[in-house]
């Protein structure tokens, strides 16, 4: 079964893409999201206990456990950033780590398990 990897997977986005997939799809999904912002209690309780989902509190920024859990013919997607000028000024340094380091490590990881 190909399984969707969803990086940043329980904000906005995520969440709309996520109910989207189970419902078109049948696709397995994880889902990896450090959660900084509280994930709506109806949303996890009606779609993060589908069989279909597989969820972890994460953050792309850690390689070996981003590595351990993508696989040979998994599509991943990210979704992971810090979101607008007012967080990215109160955390510059993370914000340049999480949006572009992060992604292009993430990039250069599924390149080399030649996705």
């Amino acid at each position: 079964m190909k399984r969707i990897i969803l990086c940043g997977g329980s904000g906005y986005i995520g969440t709309k893409l996520t109910e989207i997939l189970l419902e078109k799809t049948d696709y397995n999904l994880t889902i990896i999201d450090r959660l900084d912002f509280k994930l709506d209690s109806n949303f996890k309780n009606e779609f993060y206990n589908s069989n279909r989902i597989e969820f972890y509190q994460k953050d792309i920024r850690d390689l070996d456990f981003m590595s351990k859990h993508i696989h040979e013919g998994d599509y991943v997607v990210n979704l992971a950033a810090l979101v607008g000028e007012p967080l990215c000024k109160i955390k510059p340094e993370e914000a340049v780590e999480v949006n572009f380091e992060a992604a292009k490590n993430l990039a250069d990881l599924c390149k080399e398990k030649k996705y």
